[in-house]
């Protein structure tokens, strides 16, 4: 029985970012379904739009009904918005203090070479509660505005990078540190990020640069494809891939796997 099923999906962020480009996928009941891929390659998103957190251009998702404390629960969005804040319970001068000489060009030339993204925004933010409900009843003809809530969902700020004379918005993951490297971050769109083996591999390298030639044959023994592009390498990506496959228990059926307990 398939209790999720993606039929054609596309979905993604803004009007000109597609993340989902015509996905389909299923999961079944009493199996255990593992969404495997890079950073940024569409598994959060995948999560979004099954949730209802993100509404797909085309394509059908379907899954069983979900009860919450009790009661059936469906979301419909998002709807995009925007806050000074830096978190959700930051400070409303957080946006204004962050604006300083050497990054106020970068800002404003995101905003000029961004214009379909800022239309965007701005049209999402004249949207009234009304307005969002006759979106979602192109989906639920029949939804009343009393039975549905308005409710502020997660947040993050968006990454500019200083590029030429202006700036450019960041949607991979990137790994900061200081010049001596007593301090590192990583700065991610994608929650995956911050347990990401190659960025923690990144900040190895950057932070410790005198001692990380000596640390590489240990780990090239736990990482062997350290340094080497697989695509070319089709032997030890056999290898990699098998490995994997076996760690995560990809070649033993559902009811092969023993249940994990706590």
């Amino acid at each position: 029985m398939k209790t999720i099923e993606f039929d054609n999906v596309v979905a993604g962020y803004t009007p000109s970012l597609t993340i989902l480009n015509e996905t389909t996928l299923d999961a079944r009941k009493g199996e255990i379904t593992l969404l495997i891929g890079p950073n940024g390659a569409g598994k959060s998103t995948v999560l979004k739009t099954l949730f209802g957190m993100l509404v797909p251009r085309s394509g059908e998702v379907r899954f069983e009904g979900r009860v919450i404390n009790g009661k059936s629960w469906l979301l419909f969005g998002p709807f995009a918005g925007w806050s000074p804040k830096f978190l959700k319970q930051g400070k409303i001068t957080d946006l204004p203090f962050s604006v300083k000489p050497n990054n106020l060009a970068s800002m404003l030339g995101v905003g000029l070479t961004e214009m379909s993204l800022v239309n965007y925004l701005v049209g999402q933010l004249r949207l009234s509660e009304a307005d969002r409900v006759d979106a979602l009843r192109e989906f639920a003809p029949s939804a009343v505005d009393s039975d549905w809530e308005l409710d502020v969902a997660g947040q993050r700020v968006q990454v500019i990078r200083r590029k030429g004379a202006g700036g450019v918005l960041e949607f991979g993951t990137t790994v900061i540190a200081a010049g001596d490297g007593s301090l590192a971050g990583l700065l991610g769109a994608s929650p995956g990020a911050s347990t990401a083996v190659p960025a923690m591999l990144d900040v190895l390298e950057r932070c410790f640069p005198d001692r990380y030639v000596g640390w590489q044959p240990k780990l090239k023994e736990m990482v062997p494809s350290l340094g080497i592009e697989l695509s070319n390498e089709p032997k030890l990506f056999a290898e990699v891939w098998d490995w994997g496959t076996k760690a995560l228990k990809l070649d033993r059926q559902a009811n092969e796997v023993p249940a994990v307990t706590s």
